[in-house]
């Protein structure tokens, strides 16, 4: 929020520029989660072009994970300096995203109970746990972890050694995906790998710093330097993905938001952002919606894509481009981001405002 004086009255906006933020990365996550989706098509045959095309787009994307934890991190209270306000804290932030977690989590389970997927008690309860029920879930408990463990990370902010310590862990935490996944071919389970703290940890201390320091971080001049280390996260993302892939055959981990070149390229949108913050003063209205709904888009983009692409793939105005699986994707992508949209709006206005928060999280 940003805070106007209008005469001796302050008045109180909203700043739509993290809105516009989480436009585009909700809009990110949809596009990944429907290019996994289209890739699982039987009637999909890659070819060299095709599929090394998917992959070097699937690269632009990486950011989407790191900049919700960055905007998570940069709203968190700078200064937690008892045990009321941190319980404060907690008692405002987790519940915004925990029920409906678990509201969405258990009408997925129930889903896949009916259609004949026989879960026990205890198969239930470890899935809600750890954002089980299905693959982007994990993202809630991940940032339930960062919440509960803010008093800590405060602790760091004004530290050097401390911001290195964070650096060291997450660095860490990648070293070792390194060594499992290519070094002794070890086969990770997502809430595995990406459900840890300390394998985004940066990106939230990343946020927090940024808070901090408020005031003009970057003047015009430096726009180059931003446009290079854009483009340089990007070339180095491809460039990894494409060794990866052809020495390594490792599909999983070339895709992934959780390698060197896809953390420094999500560093480098973060500060483009930051950068661009600081001049543009009217954010496109569009993904100011589409941000201000993100979160609701989340929860319920995942099986919406499943249903449109289970749909459309016996289609055949949708077959014709099989053999251009971008476009292929871009489809159930836009298809699914549309319906997500209409679906939390007609809720909006059919269930109160108190309801739809709290428990549908829209």
């Amino acid at each position: 929020m940003l805070l106007i004086k209008k005469g001796k009255n302050m008045q109180q906006i909203r700043d739509t520029s993290f809105d516009a933020l989480k436009g585009v990365a909700i809009i990110a996550v949809v596009a990944i989660h429907s290019i996994g989706y289209s890739l699982m098509n039987p009637k999909f045959e890659p070819d060299l072009w095709s599929y090394y095309l998917v992959i070097a787009c699937r690269q632009l994307l990486n950011f989407a994970v790191p900049v919700f934890i960055f905007i998570s991190g940069y709203w968190t209270p700078t200064n937690i300096s008892s045990g009321k306000e941190y319980g404060a804290f907690l008692k405002k932030r987790i519940p915004r995203v925990l029920i409906p977690y678990m509201f969405w989590s258990l009408i997925i389970l129930a889903i896949f109970s009916f259609t004949g997927q026989d879960l026990h008690f205890r198969e239930i309860l470890t899935k809600l746990i750890t954002g089980g029920a299905i693959g982007p879930y994990y993202f809630v408990i991940l940032i339930i972890q960062l919440y509960l463990l803010t008093p800590l990370i405060q602790i760091t902010d004004s530290k050097i050694y401390g911001i290195i310590s964070i650096f060291l862990i997450n660095l860490f935490s990648l070293l070792s995906l390194y060594v499992l996944r290519l070094h002794q071919h070890t086969d990770i389970p997502l809430q595995n790998y990406a459900l840890p703290f300390y394998s985004w940890i940066i990106f939230y201390e990343v946020g927090r710093l940024m808070r901090r320091n408020e005031e003009k971080i970057f003047d015009k001049k430096d726009s180059y330097i931003i446009i290079s280390g854009v483009i340089a996260g990007i070339i180095f993302s491809i460039f990894e993905a494409k060794i990866l892939l052809l020495k390594y055959d490792n599909f999983e981990f070339a895709v992934s938001a959780l390698k060197f070149s896809s953390f420094i390229y999500s560093i480098s949108i973060i500060f483009a952002f930051m950068y661009l913050r600081e001049f543009i003063k009217e954010w496109p209205q569009f993904l100011v919606r589409i941000g201000d709904r993100s979160f609701g888009i989340y929860l319920i983009h995942a099986p919406l894509i499943y249903i449109v692409a289970s749909i459309i793939r016996n289609i055949y105005f949708f077959n014709l481009f099989h053999p251009f699986q971008l476009t292929y994707s871009f489809f159930i992508a836009i298809i699914s981001l549309s319906i997500s949209y209409m679906s939390i709006t007609i809720c909006q206005r059919v269930f109160s405002d108190s309801f739809c928060k709290k428990i549908l999280g829209f």
